[in-house]
């Protein structure tokens, strides 16, 4: 992932590169359905993907909306634990993006089997209202 500038944005940006000596054919399938429906998502917590395409030297690429700020890891290793209501925020906004992106019964399946999750069965909640 680089830094860049998008010069027909006229705006900084986000780089992500997929070289030839690493773009082996299902590697190049992967990246170019993960451009492509990275694409279309329109939630307001998914980041935006302006473009992406393949180099003359044959870079697979795609560009997308710089984010800036501190990654969820590096907030706790700043602050430590975070309050339950901030956490439960940011929750709710990563749980949003990961509904348009997957589905919700495929978000909740993944959660449930994520590394150390022995707890109960999770259930399907009612839409919440964004904004």
């Amino acid at each position: 992932m680089y830094r860049a500038r998008y010069a027909l944005l006229k705006r900084p940006t986000a780089v992500k590169l997929l070289l030839p000596e690493k773009a082996g054919a299902a590697a190049v399938e992967r990246f170019e359905r993960e451009g492509q429906l990275t694409a279309r998502l329109t939630h307001p917590n998914t980041v935006a993907v302006f473009d992406y395409g393949r180099t003359l030297d044959g870079v697979f690429y795609y560009v997308m909306e710089l984010l800036e700020g501190l990654s969820l890891q590096a907030l706790v290793a700043e602050d430590g634990p975070q309050p339950p209501g901030r956490v439960v925020h940011v929750l709710r906004q990563v749980c949003g993006a990961l509904v348009e992106a997957t589905g919700p019964l495929h978000c909740i399946t993944r959660f449930a089997r994520a590394p150390g999750a022995n707890r109960p069965p999770l259930r399907r909640l009612p839409p919440q209202p964004t904004g």
